[in-house]
């Protein structure tokens, strides 16, 4: 055997010897607490009742299938049409006009709908005021239609619509923000409206030169019996020229020559 290892047993020997002497009345106390109540277990064993214990088991399969519950619809509504409106692109032309292009992603629209254009200086026009408002007719189905409007000054602009009665959403959209900043004074002026033509007057012909009047020439008169002999023939003055004056002066006249016939 190893000297070390005899050694180290031989002190520890030592050690545990001396131990249960110092502690020699904690030990045997703890022995005899041990033996009381190991007796007295026993004895209680002994002189009590015995107790029987049954276990009876059974096993049984089967399957239990669990309900389906019904997931409750939302209410339909009767006067919508399935129509649903969405805003695309926007577009703004300087300070001649904005516009945004809307489309119905549903059903047939039965009906038209109201947009307006809303205006702020900054911030959201949505906290703006609103300027002007407009009808959208009825769309078909993936139909489309742009909305426009001429701005008047600088800010951002909206367009804001509203869907069809009864739709599930909100029952109203925006469009994105259009920014308008190059509008000055100049722009603001309207164009003069053109002058009003004055219509020509038709033009007249002149009238053509009045002829001078043919005067009036005497009807012959109706052949009459040869005059007997020795009486005057009666010779038919000439008839005046109407280009020369006359020969006769006021309050003058002058007796009608007579030629006589002799024979």
């Amino acid at each position: 055997m190893d000297p070390l290892r005899w050694e180290g047993t031989k002190i520890r020997s030592k050690r545990l010897r001396k131990f249960r002497n110092k502690h020699y009345l904690y030990i045997s106390t703890m022995k005899i607490g041990v033996i009381f109540y190991s007796l007295s277990i026993t004895l209680t064993n002994l002189t009590g009742s015995t107790n029987a214990y049954f276990n009876d088991t059974k096993t049984v399969t089967g399957s239990i299938e669990a309900g389906v519950w019904e997931e409750e619809k939302p209410p339909q509504n009767e006067g919508w049409d399935k129509s649903s409106l969405q805003f695309g692109n926007v577009s703004v032309d300087k300070c001649t006009s904005i516009s945004a292009e809307i489309q119905n992603r549903g059903n047939d629209m039965k009906g038209s709908v109201t947009y307006e254009v809303w205006f702020a200086l900054k911030g959201n026009p949505k906290d703006g005021q609103k300027l002007a408002e407009g009808v959208i007719e009825a769309l078909k189905e993936k139909a489309s239609s742009t909305l426009s409007f001429e701005p008047q000054e600088n800010g951002i602009y909206k367009f804001k619509a509203y869907q069809r009665s009864g739709h599930p959403g909100k029952g109203e959209l925006w469009s994105e923000q259009l920014s308008v900043t190059e509008c000055t004074e100049s722009s603001k002026m309207e164009p003069a409206p053109p002058a009003p033509e004055v219509p020509s007057e038709p033009e007249t012909p002149s009238p053509a030169p009045e002829e001078p009047a043919k005067p009036a020439v005497p009807a012959d008169p109706p052949p009459s019996d040869p005059p007997a002999e020795g009486t005057e023939k009666p010779v038919d003055p000439e008839p005046a020229d109407p280009e020369q004056p006359s020969e006769n002066s006021a309050g003058d006249q002058q007796p009608n020559e007579r030629i006589s016939n002799s024979e």
